[in-house]
């Protein structure tokens, strides 16, 4: 049986959840996990003042502004004023950091505008990374550095 050219085309691109895995800590990674991790996410709307990720909480999922931005924050040891670490926009990732080094959230995740979310479940993110050597920049500061972004 000949199946013809409509049995090896891909779908077409969802322009916003394809922001999920053109992160460059995902570069070289297997195009079928890709694939399976922008099926498995999910469009989350976010609201200016809303918080996206409490610090202290467990890590559950892992975030990509497909529009938006945000703003981090960290609250120092033995103060009661946050600080603000940086802004984020569209096309950055967050919340990388609980996931793989299996530790609460270590900032705040703010919503600064209106704006969606490519959300990617916990297990699911860890499926996508599993034995591959994925990283975060952040993961090997976070025992050098007391501010992070989570």
């Amino acid at each position: 049986v000949i199946l013809g050219p409509w049995a090896v085309q891909a779908p077409a691109p969802d322009a916003m959840r394809a922001r999920l895995t053109a992160l460059p800590m995902f570069d070289g990674l297997p195009p079928a996990r890709l694939e399976t991790a922008e099926r498995k996410s999910v469009l989350v709307p976010m609201e200016p003042g809303q918080v996206i990720i409490r610090e202290g909480q467990p890590a559950d999922r892992f975030y990509v502004i497909g529009e938006g931005e945000v703003e981090i924050t960290q609250l120092p040891t033995g103060s009661d004023q946050p600080v603000v670490l940086r802004r984020m926009t569209e096309g950055q990732g967050f919340g990388e950091i609980g996931l793989l080094a299996g530790s609460p959230r270590t900032a705040t995740v703010t919503a600064v505008s209106r704006g969606t979310l490519v959300a990617l479940d916990g297990p699911d993110f860890l499926e996508l990374v599993n034995g591959l050597g994925v990283t975060s920049p952040f993961v090997d500061l976070q025992f050098r550095q007391p501010a992070l972004v989570d």
